[in-house]
């Protein structure tokens, strides 16, 4: 990966996160995404939330935290220029051991049935799918 510097997710590029994470298909952004929310995100889960630049410009992402037994994977995501240079793996791989370091063991994420491309990296790398019979509800106050 020449070129390629991972670092910890800071609010220094939110408003290049949030139109990177627009730009990328399979990505889905909401209000969780906002200066405060994702403030308190990287606050609540410190060393779990990376990018990767070449040149200082956002080329991929990861987010995630814990429940305390369980780790939850967000954004995942590598503008169409870059993939298939093993970045998302490297980013997972980072987020991975940084969970493991807090005794986090158990990870789970989300993937639109739409997003063959994400479900084939998925498998491809050593995640298992699990098709549930249940719906997800939320309420947002």
């Amino acid at each position: 990966m020449p070129g390629i510097k991972i670092e910890k997710m800071t609010l220094k590029k939110h408003a290049e996160l949030v139109a990177f994470w627009k730009n990328v298909e399979g990505i889905w952004t909401s209000d969780d995404d906002d200066y405060e929310n994702l403030k308190a995100y990287l606050r609540r889960n410190p060393n779990l939330n990376f990018i990767a630049t070449i040149d200082d410009r956002i080329v991929g992402t990861i987010k995630s935290g814990h429940d305390g037994r369980r780790g939850y994977i967000h954004h995942l995501a590598v503008g169409e220029d870059y993939r298939h240079q093993g970045i998302a793996k490297k980013l997972l791989e980072l987020c991975l051991a940084n969970l493991r370091k807090q005794k986090i063991t158990k990870y789970r994420l989300f993937v639109f049935d739409k997003n063959a491309e994400g479900l084939e990296f998925w498998k491809h790398v050593g995640f298992t799918e699990k098709v549930y019979d249940y719906r997800t509800f939320e309420k947002n106050v």
